[in-house]
């Protein structure tokens, strides 16, 4: 049986609170937009995909680039795991 899985895929929905980055998000680039019960409900409730459910973005990447560089990364891992069977 074949153990070795490679997963890609961001950090979604949410950055876990408690955290280092849920903590200090500006040491490391990151902006949280939800933290309370009510706003990750609100995200939960108005989202229509996994995008809308991003309680995060950073510095380098807005919800739209992780989510397509999310997708291309996955299309390129499928091809991998592809070629070597």
């Amino acid at each position: 049986m074949k153990t070795d899985i490679a997963f890609i895929h961001p950090l979604c929905p949410f950055i876990d609170t408690g955290s280092l980055i849920y903590e200090k998000p500006e040491k490391y680039g990151f902006h949280i937009t939800a933290r309370t019960i009510t706003e990750y409900y609100d995200l939960l409730d108005r989202g229509k995909s996994w995008i809308d459910f991003l309680n995060y973005y950073n510095d380098w990447m807005g919800p739209a680039d992780i989510e397509r560089l999310t997708c291309i990364s996955e299309i390129k891992m499928i091809k991998a795991r592809k070629e070597v069977g």
